[in-house]
Formats: structure tokens, C-alpha cells, sequence
């Protein structure tokens, strides 16, 4: 009996083994495809096409096409990758033999300060654009909005310390350049050209720098361009993807950790970033730089909807917080300790020993923005474009107080904004060009929060912007044209607080205009040229008015001056970009500028001693400058792994009232790269290294008289970077980069830092970044 139990059992096991296999899906499908540059639209020959559900997987032909045989029916996870970019996960449903165009977004290589993979894009007539996508902001492993754009040709950073810039672009910096976070213009420059963005550049996927007219459209504080930092909205599927990113430097023994999550629900398309680092006292070649730790987290959210929707929205939600701590030795208690500190080889208060502490003087910042885009879809020509944005800003300033005061803000400043974006937008027939115009209107209110028992050195204010403008864009030929222009009114009420503790109300009104022209022309497909002249006009900001007291970032009393005048901008750019075959390649750009009354801070020759301390004196003040340069980039692939770069760049500035240099302006650099690059390497998926030569010129056109020391002398640093991608299961990849800055722990000290009267620049730097997808 337990027999023929048993048999029976055998056989209806067997029967339904047999069943499911008869059940299961015939995979005889076929996915054919082309792979091909997201840029310019050509081929990508030898893309690795992988499927994640089968392991099975092959390579791009010549053409960029491929086929991928015996696939299942049912979903599908292709993951397509390229020697140097980041490799794309699709989702796709598969229920018959199929053909796909996948796009990667595989930027050409330019080098600056390490490896950055920037890239004209598809850029306005009137303008140069350069991207620095998700690769270029893995390699420099900074989350610094202006560190990320300083590898940009033209762009530098004006430093207050370690850990505190600024970008500046073709000379202009703080109020002149828009810093743009998901469209929506950053505030707080009025609170002073020093104090670093509050913002996290990894709350993006790419950062673009515009560099030229961007007045049209931001207004008056796009004189010099606009950094914007901008999340991708494509790549998602219904199954969570993302990735974790650690960064460890050496240097202030700096940590941190960034994470991306993303995908495809019911309710959107949703992404969610977070993270935060953590990094004591850095140090120069000879000793610690006291208190400059710091602190940051940062957060965000992206929902938007369907890329099918007739109507396209997103909502976008990000926090910034930082704590800073500032340079202890740049923050004398007497006048003589003064004069002694701007010429002693190590700073006072200067610890033998590192420390993670952050002690007054320090600053703390909190940022929250919450932006709304709508694209409402007329017909197929047409749609209105609605931009929105709300925004919160923090900031506290903690100074070395009497008594056990130091938890006692000195400064506590509340900024809260509105800003509205309205266009229309009609692209021309055949696809010759566009025209828009819009309705612009912003908000801005500033409060000196009470209880610091001191005097607030930006008084309260209200400013309202209202601008109309108007672009048009086309094509004839191979010529493409474009021309702007903007009309706006601000409006500005500062409430100021006398010696006599009473409130004076001074309301300032400004009219101003901006336009701008340009042409751009490509030859023959290897070579382009582009002209832009532009007209802006620029108000002084509320800090350039009304500054009276010490700027604790710059270790120093900023005072304004309430008659200055509006700046008028006249600006001449010119463009060449040329690609001879696969080997070279030429970019070089020049440009004038004439300013009526710029406005800029001008040292006094005379200390002042406070009850705070000891300080320098900077007085706002305008003249009529000229500011012209210089930008050349050449580039040789001389084999398929090995190529070589060299950069060089040149601010020329002058005072015109006085026929003298103008101060703070970049000096002359040389940039040389040699790089290796290899994706097919036996024991890893891709390897690349590069070694970098900077050389900084001593800034030799500008007054002596107008400063408090000499401009210090030049320095060569040099600076490497080794990157291996490592393949793991499901076709992912595994980043590992090494890179090191100021290899040879040179001792210097940079021009464009505020506080080189104080102390060297940090010394040698090592940084190791592991990103892991998923």
C-alpha cells in the first residue's frame, strides 16, 4: 500500500512540474535599439546594453544599434552604459519584438581643477552655456555650488576662509551672478557679496553656468551669468532605484553622505535626496587654521507628473542648514594686534592640536524653497509657462562676546521672498525659432530679529521687483539670431535705526532696462562662432545703501553709501569654437565690458577699534571701470586613451577714474591636464586617471594704495585623480575615485580670499568618494 501511494504521488509531482513548465512564457522575443548622445543626437558605437531580469546583455555596433535575442515577455530593466558617463536604468513592457532609441547624456571631457566633463550645450544665440552633469559632480566629491562651478572655464571662487565662497564669473561675483535652484533665483545676496550660497548643490543632478547676457530673463543680477542647479526628470520606472555616496577627505578629517532615491507612483514621478557632512580645523603645510569646522544637511523632494501629460507640473521642496565655524586669528582684540596679525607667519589663537569644535565667531544658516512649475499646453505650437517660488532664509552670526554672551547671536537676520514667472511661449513653424514674452514680479522681506543687543548692520527692508520682457529666437540658414529685452521697476523701503534708537523710513525707487543681441554660426559642422551685445542696468542692493557695522565673515566694518547710483553695463562678447576632426579641438572667447558707477567695497587705509575687537574698514563706493578678457582652451586626443588639455585664462581691469587696476579681480591662470582613460579593462568596467598642472599668476594691475597688503606672490599646484568602476550583479557599477589637491603641500596664499591677510591656504588634500547604485 505505501508503494502505489507513493507512486501515485511520483506521478502527480511530475504532472504538475510538466504543467508549469508548459505554462511558462516563451522567450523568443527580440529588442532591437540604437543608443545615441543625448547632446547632439549621433551613434554611441560599443554601449554595453544589459538585461537586468535575464543577465543577458551585448554591445553597440559602429551605428549604435544592437539586438538582444530569447528575451521574455512581460517588464524589463535595460541598463545602458558608456565609456565615460553614468549608465541609464530603462523600464520597459515588452509583449512583441520591439525597437528603442535610448539616449545617454555623454558630455565631451574639458579639465579644471581635476576632471569635469562640461559641454556646450545646445546653448542661445546670445550665450555660452556649459553643463557639468552628474559625472563631473561625482569626480570633484564637493557638494559647494562654487566649487562645482569653478571647473568651468572664466569661473573662480572668491573665498572667505575655508569652506566659505562664492563663484565668480569673468570677474563679477554676489549680486552680479544669479544662483538658480530649481529656476528660482537664490536670495540673500543682499546681505553681502561674502556670505557662501546657501544651498547644496546634490539637491540637482547638473549644474549649468551661463556665461553672457542672462539679463533678459533674471534681471538685473544676471549682469555677470547665472548658475543654476537643476534636478533631471527623466529615468524613472514604478521600482525604487537611487544611490548612496560616501566622501571622506583628509584635510579636516571632512565626512560626508549623500543618497538619491527615485521612482514611478501613482501619484508621480518622485524624487528624494538627502544628506549631510561633518569636518573639523583644516589645516595649512604648517598648522592648523582654529575653528573652521562645519556642519551641513540638506534635504529635498521632487514630484511631478506624467512625461506624457498634455500638461506638464513638478513641485519642488529642499532644505539647507549649515554651521560654520570662522578663522579665530582673524578676529584681533586691539589695534596693534591688528597690525601684528596681518603680517605674522601663524594667526592668533592658533591651536597645536585638531578639533571637530565649532566656538564663536561662527555663523549658522537655515534655507527653505518651495518652487511650483506648470507648462500649460495650448496647441502644438504654443504654451504658457508658470513659475513659482517661496523662500526662507536663516542666518545667525556669533561673535567672542564678554560676560559668557558667545550662545548670543550678534546678528539674526529672517529673509522671506516671493517670486512668479508667467510665459508665453509660440515656437515658429519648421522649427525656425521661438518667441516668448512674461510677466516677472518678486517679494522680499527682511527682519532683524531682536535680542543681540546689536545694532544690525543690514537694517530691515521690503523690496518689490516687477519687470515685463520679451526674446525672439530664429533661424536663417545656418545663422541663428536672438534679441531681448526687459523693462522693470523696484521698489525698496529700508527701515533704519538711529543713534537715537528712532526708525527713519527711506524708500528708494529704481527704472531699469536691460537688452540684449546676439548671433550665432556654424560652419560647416566643425566650427562655430558667437556675438553677443548687451545693455543692463543695475541698481545698488540694500547692503551697497545702507551696510554699517562689522561683516563678521570678512573680519571687518562694511559701511554703504546711500547716494550711490544706478551701474550701466555695456558689454561686447565674442566666441570661437572650433573641432578639427577627432583630435583637436579649439575654444576661445573674449569680451569687453564699460561700467558707469560700478559699485564695489574699497579698503580704508584706517583701522577701527570696536568693543567687538579690532577691525579693517571697507567703504562701498563707484567709478567707471572697463573690464575686459580672455579665455583659451585646447584639447588633443592623440590616441584612443591618452589626451591632453590647456587652459588659460586673463581678467584685465580698470579704474577709469583713477587709470589704476581694480581690486579683487582674478589674476592670470594656465591650467595643463593629461589624462588616461580606458573602459576596457579585463578586471574592471572602466578606469581613468588624471594629473593636473595649475599655475596662479601674483595680480600685478592693481593699487597698491587700495589695499591693506600686497597682492601675494604666484604658485603652481598640482592636483591628480584616479577612478575605477567596478562591475557587481544586475549590471551595476561600483565608483571609487580617488583624488588629491596641492600634492606637494605647497604653502601660498590666494589672492581672491578675504582672508589671506590672516593665514595660508590649506595644504595638501586627499578626498575618496564610493558611490553605490541600486
Amino acid at each position: 500500500m505505501p508503494t502505489i501511494l507513493f507512486r501515485i504521488l511520483f506521478v502527480w509531482l511530475t504532472l504538475i512540474q510538466y504543467q508549469g513548465w508548459g505554462q511558462q512564457p516563451q522567450c523568443l522575443l527580440e529588442i532591437k535599439g540604437r543608443v545615441i548622445d543625448v547632446s547632439d543626437g549621433q551613434p554611441l558605437a560599443y554601449a554595453t546594453v544589459y538585461i537586468q531580469e535575464s543577465g543577458t546583455g551585448t554591445t553597440t555596433l559602429e551605428n549604435g544599434e544592437f539586438l538582444i535575442s530569447h528575451v521574455c515577455p512581460g517588464n524589463v530593466h535595460a541598463v545602458v552604459s558608456h565609456v565615460g558617463c553614468p549608465s541609464q536604468t530603462f523600464f520597459i513592457h515588452v509583449t512583441k519584438d520591439t525597437f528603442f532609441t535610448w539616449s545617454l547624456d555623454h558630455h565631451a571631457t574639458v579639465l579644471d581643477a581635476i576632471e569635469i566633463n562640461a559641454i556646450h550645450t545646445k546653448s542661445r544665440a546670445g550665450q555660452s552655456h556649459f553643463t557639468l552633469g552628474q559625472e563631473a559632480m561625482l569626480e570633484t566629491g564637493s557638494h559647494s555650488i562654487s566649487e562645482l562651478a569653478s571647473r568651468v572655464p572664466g569661473v573662480r571662487i572668491l573665498r572667505t576662509g575655508p569652506g566659505l565662497g562664492k563663484p565668480v564669473v569673468n570677474g563679477f561675483t554676489g549680486n552680479r551672478i544669479s544662483l538658480l535652484q530649481d529656476g528660482i533665483p537664490l536670495e540673500s545676496q543682499q546681505w553681502g557679496n561674502d556670505h557662501a550660497p546657501e544651498l547644496d548643490a546634490a539637491t540637482g543632478d547638473k549644474v549649468t553656468v551661463s556665461v553672457g547676457a542672462e539679463s533678459v530673463r533674471y534681471g538685473a543680477s544676471s549682469l555677470g551669468g547665472a548658475i543654476s542647479v537643476e534636478p533631471i526628470l527623466s529615468g524613472f520606472d514604478p521600482h525604487w532605484h537611487g544611490l548612496v555616496r560616501t566622501i571622506i577627505q583628509s584635510n579636516g578629517r571632512k565626512m560626508g553622505l549623500q543618497t538619491m532615491l527615485k521612482r514611478k507612483t501613482g501619484i508621480g514621478r518622485l524624487r528624494l535626496t538627502g544628506g549631510g557632512f561633518l569636518g573639523g580645523d583644516q589645516s595649512t603645510p604648517e598648522y592648523f587654521l582654529t575653528n573652521t569646522g562645519q556642519r551641513s544637511q540638506s534635504a529635498s523632494i521632487l514630484l511631478a507628473n506624467s512625461e506624457k501629460a498634455r500638461h506638464q507640473r513638478h513641485l519642488f521642496l529642499s532644505y539647507y542648514a549649515s554651521e560654520q565655524g570662522l578663522l579665530a586669528g582673524a578676529h584681533p582684540g586691539s589695534l596693534t594686534d591688528l597690525a601684528d596679525a596681518l603680517t605674522r607667519m601663524i594667526p592668533f589663537r592658533t591651536r597645536d592640536t585638531f578639533s571637530f569644535a565649532i566656538q564663536a565667531p561662527k555663523q549658522t544658516t537655515k534655507h527653505f524653497l518651495l518652487s511650483v512649475d506648470q507648462k500649460f499646453t495650448l496647441d502644438e505650437r504654443r504654451f504658457i509657462k508658470l513659475k513659482a517660488g517661496w523662500q526662507v532664509n536663516l542666518r545667525k552670526e556669533f561673535d567672542i562676546r564678554r560676560a559668557g554672551r558667545d550662545a548670543r547671536p550678534a546678528l539674526d537676520l529672517f529673509l522671506w521672498s516671493q517670486f512668479y514667472d508667467v510665459a508665453l511661449v509660440n515656437e515658429l513653424a519648421k522649427q525656425t525659432g521661438q518667441w516668448q514674452t512674461g510677466v516677472q514680479y518678486k517679494y522680499t522681506n527682511n527682519t532683524n530679529l531682536p535680542g543681540t543687543g546689536i545694532s544690525p548692520i543690514i537694517p530691515d527692508y521690503i523690496q518689490q521687483q516687477l519687470a515685463l520682457y520679451a526674446i525672439r529666437q530664429w533661424n536663417a540658414a545656418s545663422w541663428q539670431y536672438e534679441i531681448g529685452a526687459r523693462t522693470e521697476a523696484r521698489w525698496i523701503e529700508s527701515y533704519l535705526v538711529q543713534p537715537n534708537q528712532t526708525i527713519t523710513l527711506i524708500q528708494n525707487k529704481f527704472n531699469l532696462f536691460a537688452c540684449n543681441a546676439g548671433i550665432k554660426k556654424e560652419v560647416s559642422g566643425t566650427a562655430l562662432f558667437r556675438t553677443d551685445l548687451s545693455i543692463t542696468f543695475r541698481p545698488p542692493d540694500v547692503n551697497e545703501l545702507f551696510s554699517q557695522g562689522l561683516h563678521q565673515g570678512v573680519s571687518g566694518i562694511e559701511e554703504g553709501d546711500p547716494t550711490l547710483r544706478t551701474e550701466k553695463a555695456f558689454r561686447l562678447g565674442h566666441e570661437w569654437q572650433v573641432n578639427a576632426g577627432k583630435m583637436h579641438s579649439l575654444h576661445a572667447s573674449v569680451f569687453y565690458q564699460y561700467i558707469d558707477n560700478f559699485i564695489y567695497l574699497k579698503p580704508d587705509s584706517v583701522f577701527r577699534l570696536t568693543v567687538r575687537g579690532a577691525f579693517p574698514v571697507y567703504k562701498y563706493t563707484s567709478d567707471d571701470v572697463s573690464i575686459s578678457g580672455a579665455n583659451v582652451t585646447y584639447s588633443l586626443s592623440a590616441s584612443k586613451h591618452w589626451s591632453f588639455s590647456q587652459q588659460a585664462e586673463y581678467i584685465y581691469a580698470t579704474n577709469l577714474s583713477t587709470q589704476e587696476g581694480l581690486i579683487r579681480m582674478p589674476p592670470f591662470i594656465a591650467t595643463s591636464t593629461i589624462q588616461y582613460h580606458n573602459g576596457n579593462v579585463s578586471w574592471c568596467k572602466e578606469i581613468k586617471g588624471v594629473i593636473e598642472g595649475r599655475y596662479t599668476a601674483r595680480q600685478t594691475h592693481v593699487s597698491l594704495a587700495e589695499d591693506f597688503l600686497a597682492p601675494p606672490p604666484g604658485f603652481w599646484l598640482l592636483n591628480g585623480m584616479v577612478r575605477i568602476k567596478w562591475k557587481y550583479g544586475s549590471g551595476k557599477e561600483l565608483d571609487v575615485i580617488f583624488r588629491i589637491e596641492n600634492m606637494f603641500n605647497i604653502q601660498y596664499r590666494d589672492y581672491l580670499n578675504r582672508l589671506r591677510y590672516f593665514a595660508d591656504e590649506t595644504g595638501i588634500n586627499w578626498t575618496m568618494t564610493v558611490q553605490y547604485p541600486f
